[in-house]
Parts: C-alpha cells; sequence; structure tokens
C-alpha cells in the first residue's frame, strides 16, 4: 500500500467517495420517509390509519433501502476487483495506474461470484428455517425449538468453514483469469490442509480493520450527534419523541458529516481486507505450487502486459509469455501451461 499509494488508497478514496455522496442521498430520502411517519403517528392514531401510514412509509423507504443495498453491492465488488489487481501487481513490485487496475479488474466475474457465494450459504439455512417453520405450525414446540437451537449452531459453524473454504475466489478470478464457479473451486483446492490458518489470519484481520474503522469514525459520530443525527426508526414508536422529530427532522449537515467519516474509514481499511486476501492466496500458491519462483523471476524482468501477468498467475506457469517454464501442480504432475484444480 505504501509503495503504491494511488492504486490502492486513492482508488478507495474515489470508489468510496462517488458511493458516499449516493448513499448520502438515499440516507436523507430515508430519513425523510421515517420522520414524515413520525410526524403522523401520535398516542391518538387509531390502528387503521396506523396500519395505512406504515403502509405508506415502506412504500416509499423500501425503494431508497434496496438501491442502497444494490449499490453498495456493486461497488464493493468494484473496489475489490479493482485493488484485488492493483495489489497482485504490487507483489512484483510494479506500480499501476487506476485506468490499469480497472483493466484487469474483472468486475462482472467478481460480481458473480460475489452472488454466488451468498446463495451457496442461504442453501444452508434455508433447510433449517423450513423445518422448524413446519414443525411450528404443526405445534410441536418443543422440537421445533430444539431442532432451532441445534440447526443455529449446525448452521453457523457450516456457513463459517464454507465462507473460508470460498474465500480466495475473487483472487482466483482477477489474477488467474478464472471464471466464477472455476474460482470457487480453486479457491476450495487452495484453502485445503490450511483452514485454521486462513481462518485465524482472516478474524484477525477482520477485528483488526473493524477497530480501525470504528476509532476512525468516532469523532465524525460524535459530531453527527451534535449537529443533529437523524431520525431513527425507534423514534417513529416512541411517543415522547415525536414532537422533538417534528420539530427538529433529519439533518442534511449530519448525514453529510457521516458520510465523511464512512468515506475516510473506509478508504483506510479496504485496501487492508483486499491485501490481507491478496497474500493469503499468493502464500497459499507459494506453499502449494511453488509460485514464489514465478514471481521472483518476474520481478527481474521488463513490466509485465496483461495477458503475461494473468499468465504470471495460472496454474502450471512459471514464467510469462511464449517461453513458459512448468511447475508441479498441486498432485505433483508437471504441466506445461495447462490447467489443474478447476481453473482456466
Amino acid at each position: 500500500i505504501r509503495r503504491n499509494p494511488v492504486a490502492t488508497l486513492g482508488l478507495a478514496a474515489i470508489v468510496q467517495t462517488v458511493y458516499g455522496v449516493l448513499s448520502a442521498f438515499f440516507a436523507w430520502a430515508e430519513q425523510n420517509a421515517a420522520h414524515k411517519l413520525a410526524v403522523s403517528v401520535t398516542p391518538q392514531t387509531s390502528s387503521t390509519r396506523l396500519g395505512h401510514e406504515v403502509g405508506h412509509f415502506f412504500l416509499s423507504f423500501a425503494p431508497y433501502l434496496a438501491a442502497d443495498l444494490v449499490l453498495a453491492f456493486i461497488f464493493q465488488a468494484v473496489l475489490t476487483g479493482m485493488l484485488t489487481g492493483a495489489l497482485g501487481r504490487g507483489l512484483l513490485g510494479n506500480n499501476i495506474t487506476i485506468g490499469g487496475a480497472w483493466q484487469i479488474a474483472r468486475v462482472p466475474e467478481v460480481i458473480a461470484v460475489s452472488l454466488l457465494v451468498p446463495l451457496i450459504l442461504l442453501g444452508i439455512w434455508v433447510p433449517v428455517a423450513l423445518v422448524v417453520v413446519v414443525l411450528a405450525v404443526a405445534k410441536i414446540t418443543a422440537l421445533a425449538v430444539l431442532v432451532g437451537v441445534v440447526g443455529f449452531i449446525g448452521a453457523f459453524v457450516a456457513t463459517v468453514w464454507i465462507s473460508i473454504r470460498l474465500s480466495l475466489a475473487v483472487p482466483a478470478i482477477v489474477l488467474e483469469g478464472a471464471g466464477p464457479v472455476a474460482a470457487l473451486k480453486r479457491s476450495w483446492q487452495l484453502v485445503h490442509g490450511s483452514w485454521w490458518r486462513i481462518f485465524g489470519i482472516t478474524l484477525l484481520a477482520g477485528i483488526v480493520v473493524a477497530f480501525i474503522g470504528a476509532i476512525l469514525q468516532i469523532p465524525f459520530a460524535i459530531v453527527e450527534t451534535l449537529v443533529g443525527g437523524s431520525t431513527g426508526l425507534g423514534s417513529i414508536f416512541n411517543h415522547s419523541s415525536t414532537t422533538v422529530a417534528a420539530v427538529a427532522g433529519p439533518s442534511l449537515l449530519a448525514i453529510i458529516i457521516g458520510a465523511i467519516g464512512s468515506i475516510i474509514a473506509a478508504t483506510c481499511t479496504r485496501p487492508i481486507s483486499a491485501g490481507v486476501t491478496v497474500l493469503l492466496y499468493a502464500d497459499m500458491r507459494i506453499r502449494k505450487e511453488g509460485l514464489d519462483l514465478a514471481l521472483s523471476q518476474a520481478s527481474q524482468a521488463r513490466p509485465l502486459t496483461g495477458d503475461e501477468f494473468r499468465d504470471l498467475w495460472r496454474p502450471g506457469v512459471t514464467e510469462p509469455g511464449p517461453n513458459r517454464g512448468s511447475v508441479p501442480g498441486p498432485s505433483g504432475d508437471w504441466n506445461q501451461g495447462g490447467s489443474q484444480g478447476g481453473a482456466p
């Protein structure tokens, strides 16, 4: 990150700023909707009127919330893909421009794999939820509670285990040029035998990043509260705060201050998270496939073109370009520019 701050911190700052501006707009619209509901609901409001107001609130609130979530997902996929490419170049000692990072980001494939992983994890929880609901409807309460507790624990453990096994899919997409499904298989193969190590490093990195992000946002959160805070959903049904909400309303200045804090925190933490993932991926490739030889040779050669850079990372290749060498694959077989482990 220090060697190439423009393509790491600068890139994160640009992407997060664009998202922060759009997110602030959605937050303003959401808080306005919440404020209108808070004003319209009083202790004397009838249940029929309350239901009408709540329905109107969700009709106006839900589109902004959905748009915010979609934008967050897309922007994070874009940033992750670009940072992965920039950090991959950094492992060779090469600097890269923001435009160069965009060219190798493979954003559609990163978005695809970012959708596949949650869908896979959702497939763990849905059967548990269905069984619990069926038992509850059948009024078998004790068994429903037992299945719910045991199923929750089992699903949670399986979710963590599978998440770590699939955690190296994005580097496989961006650096190797693998497709989404092949990247998931590739990650599964690379993590095999090193699950606890990768879990520990990922957990520690997550704690550090969360701590840094929280510390950076504290001053902005304090100022945001002092200048007006926001109209939260909790105040809607808190009759004692309705009058205050009606007078104050959402504060645009508070939203802007909060957005600035989020942008700064994400700018500093996102490159760290991406860097940890890229380094874990490279570490597994070095331990299992001797990638250190290829990286060493490439770092001493001329800067690689886009195709040569991707060839360098493909399994079975020790040096890019037409004069490729070969390295032993995970099973000990020697491949000449071929593929293994589900990657192209």
